[in-house]
């Protein structure tokens, strides 16, 4: 059985959103594998398909988690191990990435983003400029198509911020090149970045949802004094 909820006023639905986010399923310090500084996102829709939770609707995620893996440009992020369940929601372990589906629609997603490739735990983890836009791509792809798959429609909020180790060596040239410049960098704020976009736009339209990318990715790039995004262009 499926119903629909009853929207609300844009400005109390950003104002919710907000307080979602700030409270929601996210890992914390040491419970992302493989990572030292992760990405938290999370694509909340306006309104949300209601599904009841049970084990046809934990067999459905799984097929549509398949499916989006076969195509998304991102494709580990759907890759994650048999689903546990938690009131409303689904949970999927990738290793480096966890997934927090709502029945609702919403989405909550933790990606790494930086990490000590050589294991020196003096040194600060390496954040690659382009890998982190590239893990911001992929999660609000997913999070679009799973609240359309959910039956949400109307506007999307969605939030991003880093977490975790805030100091990092900020590599801005093609990851793992030779003379690339990698400089150390502080994230200065902790407020997450945050747009409304129409659904269906980002869901639908490549240019749209690289645009919605786009101006997240850069926000997150600014909180560590980097200017330009290099994989996602400001005309998407």
């Amino acid at each position: 059985m499926r119903t629909e909820t009853a929207s609300s006023s844009p400005k109390d639905h950003t104002t919710q959103a907000q307080a979602l986010f700030e409270n929601g399923p996210f890992p914390s310090l040491g419970q992302v594998s493989a990572t030292d500084t992760w990405l938290e996102l999370a694509l909340i829709p306006s309104v949300g398909g209601a599904h009841e939770l049970s084990t046809a609707f934990v067999g459905d995620v799984q097929q549509f988690l398949a499916y989006f893996s076969a195509s998304a440009p991102v494709p580990r992020l759907a890759g994650g191990q048999f689903p546990t369940v938690v009131r409303r929601r689904v949970h999927s372990d990738a290793g480096t990435s966890l997934l927090d589906l709502s029945t609702d629609g919403s989405t909550f997603i933790s990606a790494h983003a930086a990490w000590r490739p050589d294991g020196n735990r003096q040194s600060p983890p390496i954040l690659w400029a382009a890998f982190l836009e590239y893990q911001v791509l992929g999660p609000v792809h997913l999070g679009a198509a799973y609240a359309r798959w959910a039956g949400a429609y109307g506007d999307a909020d969605v939030l991003a911020k880093t977490a975790g180790e805030p100091a990092v060596r900020l590599e801005v040239g093609p990851m793992g090149r030779a003379g690339a410049s990698i400089s150390p960098a502080t994230r200065t704020s902790d407020t997450p970045a945050h747009m409304t976009v129409p659904l269906d736009a980002i869901a639908e339209d490549v240019h749209d949802l690289h645009l919605a990318a786009g101006s997240i990715a850069a926000d997150l790039l600014a909180d560590y004094g980097q200017a330009d995004t290099r994989l996602l262009k400001p005309d998407g």
